[in-house]
């Protein structure tokens, strides 16, 4: 199941999609990421046009799918690889990444 996000500011959504990110790379004994600055992109995402903010809310609701749907996934392996939790670390630090640009960081 998705949790509903966009309630969420723009930094708020990041900062989950983030905290996701940085619990499966600890799992995976990987470094912890580096934090979102959440103020800085709810700045970013007021300013942006209607249509930028559209395709953020659409590409943060696909971040959050990839995130729950990968959670979820592990879940049901029961214990989940190293390796496979790096990959799904990756792939949502990958969507974090893509959706600060889209802002302009």
């Amino acid at each position: 199941m998705q949790p509903e996000l966009r309630s969420h500011s723009a930094g708020e959504r990041l900062g989950k999609l983030h905290d996701v990110a940085t619990l499966v790379a600890r799992l995976a004994g990987a470094r912890t990421r580096v934090a979102v600055e959440i103020s800085w992109i709810d700045s970013a995402y007021d300013e942006a046009s209607t249509l930028s903010r559209a395709r953020f809310d659409d590409l943060a609701a696909r971040a959050s799918a990839v995130a729950s749907a990968g959670v979820q996934a592990l879940l049901a392996c029961g214990e989940a690889s190293p390796t496979a939790l790096a990959t799904l670390a990756d792939a949502i630090e990958a969507e974090i990444g893509a959706l600060e640009r889209m802002l302009g960081t």
